[in-house]
């Protein structure tokens, strides 16, 4: 994921709590390349789903931000604390990143296999750019597993104990350099699922179509869906997709990082459903731009 020296947008408004408008929305992608100012995890303002209101998550993206760059940002009105207000000296740093050429925040991460998993069992981080010999995997409250890397694309790691059950973003530090990676939602059970006496894990046959680009309707076809899947789609992390028959799913694929990428190039992007009785083999769809 291309990190928070990447803008190709111009700020002009102050923008506060409340607000609403297309500044909003681009100021939400802006916050969400960077995992430290990132506005939400899942739901409205996480990647890919970014909204055009300015709401307390955004507020605290921006409190972040200005404290990140306090010296910029903060020290020359005479401030030490962000106050989530975007205005000229918080717009002038926004703006400044246009100016600089793209760079790398750190490795990217496209999905865990399997999707979920209990403390201490093993899981893999499939991503690109795994350049470096020593990785850690971050969870919620600081809990911190080291990571066996394998090539350039694979991190294993153990689930360490205390992680809290449910669905829990994990990112990825370089430990030589100190760079992360975007963030990826893990969901951490209290046992053991998909026993073989116990209900079958979903299973995806077919995507339909196979091809497509932004607002390609997604039907996946399989079986083992329940009401409240979880789809993971390469670029962000889908809750709450029911299925109606327990054999069809149906997205909207709207990735909001296509306008950083150059066009006619296609994107291969791992499609695999989750849910309460276990997690499905991936399944590929091609992304053109």
């Amino acid at each position: 994921m291309l990190g928070a020296s990447v803008n190709v947008f111009a700020f002009t408004q102050s923008l506060s709590l409340g607000s609403r408008g297309s500044e909003v929305l681009e100021l939400q992608i802006f916050l969400n390349q960077d995992f430290e100012t990132q506005v939400s995890f899942e739901g409205p303002g996480s990647p890919g789903n970014e909204t055009d209101y300015f709401g307390s998550l955004t507020k605290n993206a921006v409190i972040r931000f200005q404290e990140k760059y306090a010296s910029e940002v903060l020290a020359p009105v005479g401030l030490s604390k962000g106050t989530g207000y975007v205005g000229p000296s918080t717009r002038q740093k926004l703006n400044s990143f246009s100016e600089e050429e793209p760079t790398l925040k750190g490795p990217l991460i496209l999905r865990t296999q399997p999707g979920q998993a209990k403390p201490g069992s093993f899981i893999s981080i499939y991503g690109e750019g795994f350049l470096e010999d020593d990785y850690a995997v971050i969870f919620p409250e600081n809990k911190i597993a080291r990571a066996t890397k394998s090539g350039t694309t694979r991190l294993t790691f153990p689930v360490p104990q205390g992680v809290p059950i449910g669905k829990q973003p994990l990112f990825v530090r370089e430990e030589k350099t100190g760079k992360v990676t975007n963030s990826i939602s893990l969901i951490i059970v209290s046992q053991t699922v998909n026993t073989e006496t116990g209900p079958k894990s979903p299973q995806i046959g077919s995507l339909s179509p196979r091809t497509g680009g932004k607002g390609t309707v997604l039907t996946i076809t399989g079986e083992g869906f329940t009401q409240d899947n979880t789809i993971l789609t390469g670029y962000t992390t889908l809750f709450g997709i029911p299925s109606s028959d327990g054999k069809t799913l149906t997205i909207t694929l709207n990735p909001s990082w296509e306008k950083s990428l150059k066009p006619n190039i296609t994107i291969p992007l791992w499609i695999y459903v989750e849910n309460e009785n276990g997690s499905s083999i991936e399944s590929i769809f091609n992304y053109e731009l």
